[in-house]
């Protein structure tokens, strides 16, 4: 058998990193939702930047409450994000 050498090497070597990059991903993803509240599944890189019409926030915030409850968790690209909404969620947060 031969060494690894010109295309052979490259396609190992990209085989290699996606498989890493993959595995880091799941790895913080689970870490990621085992501190924070429930909310939508983001997507890689994006987060939930595809899920929120940033022309209107509170509505995008009302259609996610009525799903994940008054605190659910969104991940803004690279940044989580807890949105608490209601008066008695807030409450119950601060006090």
């Amino acid at each position: 058998m031969g060494l690894l050498v010109g295309d052979d090497l490259w396609a190992v070597v990209i085989f290699t990193a996606i498989f890493l990059l993959l595995v880091d991903l799941v790895h913080r993803r689970q870490r990621w939702t085992a501190c924070y509240p429930p909310g939508p599944v983001p997507f890689p890189g994006l987060g939930n930047l595809l899920q929120v019409d940033f022309e209107n926030i509170p509505y995008s915030f009302y259609k996610l409450q009525n799903r994940y409850g008054n605190v659910f968790s969104l991940q803004m690209a690279w940044k989580p994000v807890v949105v608490v909404n209601g008066l008695k969620a807030v409450r119950e947060l601060l006090v």
